[in-house]
C-alpha cells in the first residue's frame, strides 16, 4: 500500500500573492466571459431572489461554472426562496433597531 502523499501547507497570502492571483484571474478568457455572463444573469435577466425560476437559474450557474458539485438544484433554489421571509424579518428588525425601538439594557 503506498503511502499518501505528503501536501505542502498552503502559502501565506502576501499581497504580491494576492496581485498574482488576480492577473490571472482577469486574464484567462474563461473567467472573464464566466464573470460577464453571471453578471448580466443575477443584475438584467433574474435579478429576484424570491422567484424560483430566476433562483434556479442562478444556482445552475454558479453550480456549472464554480464546479460546486451542488447535485440537487431544485431543492438549494427553493430554500433560497423560503429565505424571504428571514430576509424580511431581519429587514424589519433592522429599521427598529435604527429607531431605537431595540435597545438592550
Amino acid at each position: 500500500m503506498t503511502p499518501p502523499a505528503k501536501t505542502s501547507a498552503p502559502l501565506t497570502p502576501t499581497a504580491e500573492i494576492v496581485q498574482s492571483y488576480v492577473r490571472k484571474w482577469v486574464t484567462l478568457e474563461r473567467y472573464v466571459f464566466q464573470e460577464k455572463a453571471l453578471a448580466l444573469l443575477f443584475q438584467q435577466l433574474c435579478p429576484r431572489s424570491d422567484e424560483i425560476i430566476h433562483v434556479l437559474l442562478k444556482v445552475s450557474a454558479l453550480n456549472d461554472f464554480y464546479s460546486t458539485n451542488i447535485y440537487d438544484t431544485h431543492t438549494v433554489a427553493k430554500h433560497i426562496v423560503a429565505l424571504k421571509d428571514c430576509r424580511n424579518n431581519f429587514r424589519e428588525m433592522l429599521s427598529r433597531i435604527e429607531a431605537g425601538e431595540m435597545l438592550t439594557g
